[in-house]
Order: C-alpha cells, then structure tokens, then sequence
C-alpha cells in the first residue's frame, strides 16, 4: 500500500492510497483546513474517512496533515475507530505539533507514520533546521516493554533527481 503526497485541486485537499499494484483504492480527502498567515485553505470537505481493515493490522487510517492536528478528530480516529495505524502526509513547516500527535497515540497503542511529503521550505528559508527531520514512526504495542514502543525519527533516505524520498515496510509478522 502507497500513500501519495496530498494536491489541491478544486478546492480539494487528497490524497490517493493504492495498492501494490499501483491501482488507486480510494481518495483521502482532507477534513480540517490549515490556516497560514491569516489565511484559511479554501476546501471543501467531503466528511467521509475511509478506513482499511487488515486482519494482521487492524484499521488504518490516513489523516491528511491538519486533520491529525486537529484532537477532537483524532479522538475520534482513536477512541471511537479505534485505529491501529495512521498514516499522515503532511506539509509542515516543523515537526513539534507532530511529535505532540506522535506521543498521544501512544497512550492508545496506535501506530503512526508522518511523513512531511511537501515541500513548505520555500515558507520558512530562514530555518533549515526545521527541515532535517522529514518525518516520525511510532511502533506502539502491549508487548514484552520498552522495545515495543519505539518512536523514531525519519530523515531522507535516498534523493533521486535532487528529490527526498522516504519508503517503509510494515512487518506483517
């Protein structure tokens, strides 16, 4: 399973999930619109969230960049879901509101990918710091202790054509 970058498109915000094969599943639309310097992301939310049953998993979620910030939607994505994993693409210009969401899953045993898959360099050149880091994994889990949850920071594991990419496997074992 893929989960590709969100685009804006006529005032939608969407991100495509596909499968090994490449063919498209659904289409995440982005709930919540992000306010940046006094203004509003003009979407139109489509008010559904699609989830994904795997019997090794559980639910999987993806939670377009604001949605995840947003804790009244992810309580519901939690707490009433119950969601084992989520998946958030986001554009960001840092990465401590995420950490924050990161954390909070795990009092739930819910494991996250955030993966900041836009460039918003170009909105904060003065603090490249905030860029290194291009994502969190959090292995979250009732196992054998500390092992079991493990948040870890993600940075560019490879650059084709000057472009960061970022690829994981979820062990299904």
């Amino acid at each position: 399973m893929t989960v590709l970058p969100s685009v804006w498109k006529e005032n939608r915000n969407t991100a495509d999930i596909l499968l090994g094969n490449g063919i498209a599943i659904y289409h995440q639309d982005k709930q919540v619109p992000m306010i940046f310097n006094g203004s509003c992301e003009h979407i139109f939310p489509d008010n559904t969230l699609y989830v994904i049953h795997s019997p090794v998993i559980g639910r999987i979620c993806v939670m377009i960049c604001k949605d995840a910030l947003t804790h009244d939607y992810l309580n519901v994505v939690l707490d009433k879901i119950r969601a084992s994993l989520i998946l958030i693409p986001s554009f960001s210009t840092g990465s401590y509101d995420f950490e924050n969401v990161v954390a909070h899953c795990r009092a739930y045993d819910c494991n996250v990918a955030w993966i900041n898959a836009c460039a918003a360099k170009h909105l904060k050149p003065d603090k490249p710091e905030n860029f290194r880091l291009t994502g969190l994994v959090l292995h979250s889990g009732k196992g054998s202790g500390a092992l079991d949850r493990l948040i870890r920071p993600v940075y560019c594991q490879y650059r084709r054509k000057g472009v960061c990419l970022f690829d994981s496997e979820i062990d299904l074992d």
